[in-house]
């Protein structure tokens, strides 16, 4: 009975924050089409360039502090620690709002130096609103290590693609030019209509967590050191089409690139169904691990392959039957990408059937060995999109990416089984003696 009870728990927690995902997944889609058919497919390769380096460097700004939100939050939580919770969470929001500050101020004068236009203009608002994006980041981490679930992806996943839909649509009721810089111009407006209230629910719900602690005395832990590794982590999980586009950036012509990135877009949706089984799983990963409890860890780690893998196969499904009428939404000059979602399709497969690996490493202590994987990882996507761009364009790079996505996940599941003593399975698998 235990068993079917905490299945149907993750069935409800999963659903919900599937359902924020799919939510912010249609409006997101229902943008980028009217951006396709309003702009070309050339203005949204740029604007879709600008947007990758800024979530990208945003995602580098955070010094992996919002990915070891999870591991630091739900760890502390678990042994009765909120005072110390508390520190992390204040240390995180100074640490990040430094770093991102240089790290935008920095960006925007290269960019400015450098880079030339349609490209400039969306790359200058992108670094200035880098620093929103990070703390953004950073909020939303906390947020859903304390389990406050709707907190945590309500306003990321929900509240923003509906603020920028909404924004685009009134420019285009306006007959206003729609540029790549005047998208990302709205895109940064939304962000920032959207992370004010949220800092501000997130610092006071941090508050009412550790009213009345006393804030732990001695040095500060060395949290920006542990989170580090798991920065990469973080880039490979939920950023990992931004490196590709940012990769074959260079490499594609911008209707190519605008190509890629919507095949991606649509391949996604697996992603959102993995996400959210993840993210339900995550806070009880962490409290599992830290209390030594590694059968029942286990048996979550199982009933969370099992539902993502199922998910992905549904998704797949729609890919191969309606994969060119989705892809013929944004545009016909787009319905030449379904080869790129169907090989882009297979790699989330892969990852469905390699289980929640990324999450389960990260509440270990174990987070170092991100960096070797990500090395080798990193290394093999930019040999192979050299190799295989030149000559197959987007269908290459394609390719490319679902070799480097097996590859991390299949890496990341052997480490899981020898380190931590649990290696997912579609089975019922015990935990590693």
């Amino acid at each position: 009975m235990t068993g079917r009870a905490d299945l149907l728990r993750l069935l409800r927690g999963s659903a919900f924050i599937f359902a924020c995902r799919a939510a912010g997944a249609v409006l997101t889609f229902a943008v980028q089409i009217l951006l396709a058919r309003w702009m070309g497919a050339a203005a949204l390769g740029s604007y879709v360039l600008a947007l990758s380096w800024g979530i990208l460097l945003a995602t580098l700004a955070t010094l992996g502090l919002s990915p070891a939100a999870l591991r630091f939050v739900g760890a502390g939580l678990a042994q009765g620690e909120s005072a110390t919770v508390s520190a992390f969470v204040a240390h995180g929001f100074r640490v990040i709002t430094l770093v991102s500050l240089l790290a935008g101020g920095t960006g925007m004068l290269v960019a400015w130096l450098t880079v030339q236009a349609p490209l400039r203009g969306p790359l200058l608002v992108a670094m200035a609103t880098l620093p929103v994006l990070a703390l953004l980041q950073f909020a939303g981490g906390v947020a859903n290590g304390y389990s406050r679930f709707a907190l945590s992806f309500i306003p990321t996943n929900v509240a923003r693609p509906l603020l920028f839909c909404l924004l685009v649509l009134g420019a285009w009721s306006l007959s206003l030019p729609l540029t790549a810089s005047r998208a990302m111009a709205l895109q940064a407006m939304a962000m920032l209509l959207v992370a004010v209230p949220t800092l501000l629910a997130v610092r006071a719900l941090v508050r009412a967590e550790s009213k009345g602690l006393e804030q732990p005395a001695g040095p500060t832990p060395p949290w920006v050191r542990s989170a580090l590794p798991l920065l990469s982590a973080s880039l490979f999980a939920s950023y990992f089409p931004e490196m590709i586009v940012i990769i074959a950036g260079g490499m594609l012509p911008s209707e190519s690139l605008a190509v890629l990135h919507v095949g991606f877009r649509v391949a996604m949706l697996v992603t959102f169904g993995l996400f959210a089984v993840d993210a339900f799983t995550a806070p009880d990963m962490a409290r599992l691990y830290a209390n030594g409890q590694l059968e029942p860890l286990q048996q979550v780690v199982n009933r969370a392959t099992r539902l993502r893998f199922v998910a992905s196969v549904v998704c797949f499904a729609l890919f191969v039957v309606a994969g060119k009428w989705l892809l013929g939404l944004f545009g016909t000059e787009f319905v030449a990408g379904y080869p790129v979602l169907i090989v882009l399709g297979i790699g989330q497969l892969v990852l469905a059937a390699t289980g929640p690996v990324v999450r389960l490493l990260g509440v270990t202590p174990h987070q170092n060995h991100y960096l070797l994987v990500f090395a080798g990882c990193i290394s093999v996507a930019l040999i192979g999109m050299t190799l295989a761009v030149p000559r197959f364009g987007a269908v290459g790079a394609a390719w490319v990416a679902t070799g480097v996505l097996s590859l991390w996940s299949l890496w990341l599941r052997e480490l899981c089984g020898r380190l931590v003593g649990v290696r997912p399975s579609l089975l019922q698998a015990r935990a590693v003696p």
